[in-house]
C-alpha cells in the first residue's frame, strides 16, 4: 500500500541517482516534473539540480541527495515509488504511481485519474 504523503525511492533507484549526481559538477537532487505529451497525456520529466525551486515540495534520500517536485504535480504523484530496473539491456528508472490509470503502449506516457 502506497504511502500518500511521501515520495520513495528503491535502492536500486537511489544507487542510480547518486551515480547521476556525481557526473554533475554542482547537482544534488532530482526534479521530477510532469509534461503535457505522449499518446496518453502526461509524462516524466527528469533533470539533475543542485537546489531545489521555490514552488517545489523536497523530499530527502539518503544523507546528502533528494527530489523535488513542483507543487502543481504534488497530487498527481505523492505515494509513487522509483525504481531503477534492467529489462534486457535497457536500463531505466520505473516510476510506480498509485494515480497512474492507464498509460501508451510504449511506456511513455500515462493518465491520472481526475
Amino acid at each position: 500500500m502506497a504511502n500518500f504523503t511521501t515520495i520513495t525511492m528503491t535502492p536500486a533507484a537511489l544507487k542510480q541517482l547518486e551515480r547521476k549526481v556525481a557526473e554533475q559538477t554542482e547537482g544534488k537532487g532530482l526534479r521530477i516534473a510532469l509534461k503535457k505529451r505522449g499518446c496518453s497525456g502526461l509524462a516524466y520529466d527528469l533533470s539533475i539540480v543542485a537546489i531545489a525551486g521555490s514552488d517545489e515540495r523536497v523530499f530527502p534520500q539518503g544523507d546528502d541527495l533528494f527530489i523535488c517536485i513542483p507543487a502543481k504535480d504534488l497530487p498527481f504523484v505523492m505515494g509513487m515509488t522509483i525504481d531503477y530496473v534492467r529489462e534486457g539491456l535497457n536500463a531505466h528508472f520505473k516510476f510506480v504511481n498509485p494515480h497512474e490509470v492507464a498509460s501508451c503502449g510504449c511506456g511513455e506516457s500515462f493518465t491520472v485519474a481526475e
